[in-house]
């Protein structure tokens, strides 16, 4: 009775495990250093399969694949993703090697504001330009909205001065 049972088992597990596939291997850059945490994604037609992101060796794994037609997509930020296909009929070992995207600039523009209120040594300097008020206003109610200086309907006086 035991030998039946154990005959049946090993069949079943057989069953499952029958035509169930690995892919797995190493991504590398151009100087063939690891690449840690790159994407590795199986996809049959738009669907996805299955994801693996590589450890710090580089080496990735996807298992428990059925055969059939794949491919299968490298990405990692800033490299250029690759993409192959495969026909995957055993365990198969696929290396990819990525690229660094070359994106270059073609001008750059530093722009610099002057702060609001400027401390000098013998002086505090209220930048205007830099201020939201000034949106739409004249003189005297920029006057007004400076630090320091208080404006009456006939006076401009600075605060703690006469």
């Amino acid at each position: 009775m035991k030998k039946p049972v154990c005959t049946i088992i090993g069949l079943l597990i057989a069953g499952f495990t029958y035509g169930q596939y690995s892919i797995f291997g190493k991504v590398a850059n151009r100087e063939n250093k690891p690449v840690e945490f790159a994407t590795v994604m199986l996809k049959k037609d738009s669907l996805i399969i299955a994801v693996s992101l590589t450890d710090s060796l580089g080496k990735y794994k996807i298992s428990n694949i059925k055969a059939g037609d794949y491919t299968i997509l490298f990405t990692y930020i800033s490299f250029d993703k690759k993409e192959i296909s495969i026909h995957l009929t055993k365990d198969s070992l696929v290396n990819m090697q990525l690229l660094v995207k070359s994106n270059r600039l073609q001008e750059v523009i530093i722009i610099g504001k002057k702060p609001l209120v400027e401390r000098k040594m013998d002086r505090i300097v209220f930048n205007v330009g830099n201020s939201i008020s000034s949106i739409g206003a004249n003189a005297l109610e920029l006057l007004a909205a400076t630090p320091g200086v208080r404006v009456n309907t006939k006076t401009i006086s600075l605060i703690g001065k006469g």
